[in-house]
């Protein structure tokens, strides 16, 4: 995918069998937009996504949490810029390597909070059954599951529970 590509992908129709054949409707498809942020390989499903851009510096937010590092402009909208590395690993854990990719990329979320994912790259989309998303042992509850492609283990997203996830334990400022 390049920059500023539509990310959404339409989802595929279930097959009907045909009258007599015996065999049974294959299960519904999702696709789903498979992105890198260090180490991890992650997704979204494509309808949820708004599409991926590149981004400038971020506008720091004052007293944000590790996860957020701030706001960017883009597509004339203003996003929160979240990065998924602190929600992914302990607290101890060094967040790069040397050898890995600086997030340059926003992965655009739809949704109320307005939210964009920092990654490093986006890889490509994938069209996978919905039942074959397997639970997380220990569970994250910003994500829904893993999905194996290509010999590798994918986290897909939950992009409705990852503000809230970036901000747990930091007050959010209400309006008054």
């Amino acid at each position: 995918m390049t920059e500023d590509t539509n990310a959404q992908a339409s989802e595929s129709p279930n097959k009907q069998p045909r009258a007599g054949a015996g065999a049974l409707a294959s299960p519904a498809r999702r696709a789903l937009i498979v992105a890198r942020a260090g180490q991890h390989r992650l997704a979204v499903f494509a309808d949820e996504s708004e599409g991926v851009s590149k981004f400038a510096d971020p506008a720091p937010l004052p007293s944000a949490p590790p996860a957020v590092l701030g706001v960017v402009a883009v597509r004339g909208r203003m996003r929160t810029l979240i990065d998924p590395l602190p929600l992914l690993q302990p607290p101890t854990a060094p967040l790069t390597s040397p050898d890995e990719a600086a997030p340059t990329l926003a992965l655009l979320l739809k949704g109320d909070e307005q939210l964009a994912l920092a990654v490093a790259g986006v890889e490509r989309a994938a069209d996978i059954p919905a039942d074959s998303i397997l639970p997380l042992e220990p569970a994250h509850d910003f994500a829904r599951g893993t999905v194996t492609l290509d010999g590798a283990h994918v986290l897909v997203l939950d992009p409705a529970r990852l503000f809230e996830a970036a901000m747990r334990g930091h007050e959010r400022r209400r309006g008054r």
